[in-house]
């Protein structure tokens, strides 16, 4: 108990100093949008979009007072151009019609000066007729001037285009609505560091502590008298299944076709002999260590079995495929099949060997594609 309280306290220690840094990080951050929001407030952005309206209005007007006046002045020209063409033509005809050349000053009688004179009238009331149209013009544009009237001055801004002070309008909104988020953020830490002060915190009593203290104790000891390889608790227990264990393991080495003495001492150091010399489990083939390591898988569950209850389930997980020949197959399926026959026991083979699936009564395919495993199997399972 007083280890979970020093843990406890060790957890409400560091969720407080993660409490100050957070109510630091969160003054620090209202601080700085505030700071933010004052230097943008300096521009009344309310009357900067105004001004700027004003100002595109502004700009529309001199555009179009200078449209006005340009066409004005090319109306003008226009006029004064036909005015001196009418003078001229009209001082041609009359000589003209006193036979005289208006080009040269000579008389003129023949038949041709008729058809000049009806060229001259004729091109004469073509240019009148523009120059009224001239006039017309004329008075629809001073009329329009005076209509668009002064330009008056121009609208003040700070900002030199308008999408900018949509962009600082905008910043301005964004900024106050993470100021109100902001500000509505509670301490995530102070309902964990009131629940662990007023309810995680127990007071220690000391008697029943003392108590559970004697009660592991106790239990460590029995556990080194049963781990301890010194121990001689631990000694005489092996030694009243070891003659079992080591009478079924030769057993067992016999049938699967293992020629190796196998035997277990009583601190459970394993001895390997083969003709006499001494080996190690890393000097045997791959064949040969799984044939060893079935044979111990089952002769520990006999002595378990012997001592306690049957186990009616054993599963074989790929160890009759890897580096096992033709004669350490066969008799490791002989010694299955007749643990299921005379014992009942459900034995169930993993193995990736096709061959294998005709020497059993039921076989289930197991097949993994694309991250997807799908089941087939030839009995029915409810």
């Amino acid at each position: 108990l007083q280890e979970a309280n020093e843990r406890i306290e060790r957890q409400l220690e560091n969720l407080k100093r993660r409490q100050t840094l957070w109510i630091t990080k969160h003054n620090d951050d209202i601080k700085e949008l505030n700071s933010a929001l004052n230097e943008l407030k300096k521009i009344d952005i309310t009357k900067e979009i105004e001004q700027h309206k004003l100002l595109s209005a502004y700009k529309q007007k001199e555009k179009d007072l200078k449209d006005v006046s340009d066409a004005t002045e090319r109306t003008q020209i226009n006029i004064n151009r036909d005015s001196e063409r009418i003078e001229r033509i009209g001082e041609d005809i009359k000589k003209l019609e006193k036979h005289t050349c208006s080009t040269c000053g000579q008389e003129f009688h023949d038949k041709r000066q008729v058809v000049v004179i009806k060229e001259k009238k004729a091109k004469l009331k073509i240019i009148k007729k523009e120059f009224k149209a001239y006039e017309k013009e004329l008075v629809t544009l001073t009329t329009a001037n005076k209509e668009l009237g002064e330009l008056g001055n121009k609208p003040e801004t700070f900002y030199a285009d308008k999408r900018d002070a949509f962009e600082h309008r905008a910043s301005l909104e964004k900024l106050e609505e993470q100021l109100r988020d902001k500000e509505k953020e509670e301490d995530p830490y102070n309902d964990q560091i009131n629940e662990m002060t007023e309810q995680a915190l127990a007071e220690i009593e000391y008697t029943l502590m003392n108590e559970l203290v004697k009660v592991r104790e106790h239990q460590d000891f029995l556990l080194k008298l049963l781990t301890n390889k010194d121990s001689f608790v631990r000694k005489r227990i092996i030694e009243q299944n070891l003659s079992y264990l080591n009478a079924r393991l030769s057993q067992y080495l016999e049938k699967i076709g293992l020629p190796h003495q196998v035997t277990f001492l009583n601190d459970l150091t394993v001895e390997i002999q083969e003709l006499g010399r001494e080996l190690d489990f890393d000097n045997l083939s791959r064949g040969e260590r799984n044939r060893l390591i079935l044979s111990l898988s089952w002769a520990f569950r006999d002595v378990w079995e012997s001592l306690y209850d049957p186990i009616n389930l054993l599963f074989i997980d790929e160890l009759v495929d890897s580096g096992m020949d033709g004669s350490g197959v066969e008799a490791a399926m002989a010694i299955l099949k007749k643990m299921s026959r005379e014992h009942n026991k459900s034995i169930w083979l993993v193995s990736h060997k096709d061959e294998l699936s005709g020497r059993v009564n039921n076989v289930m395919t197991v097949t993994k594609e694309n991250g997807f495993t799908s089941y087939n199997t030839d009995v029915d399972i409810i």
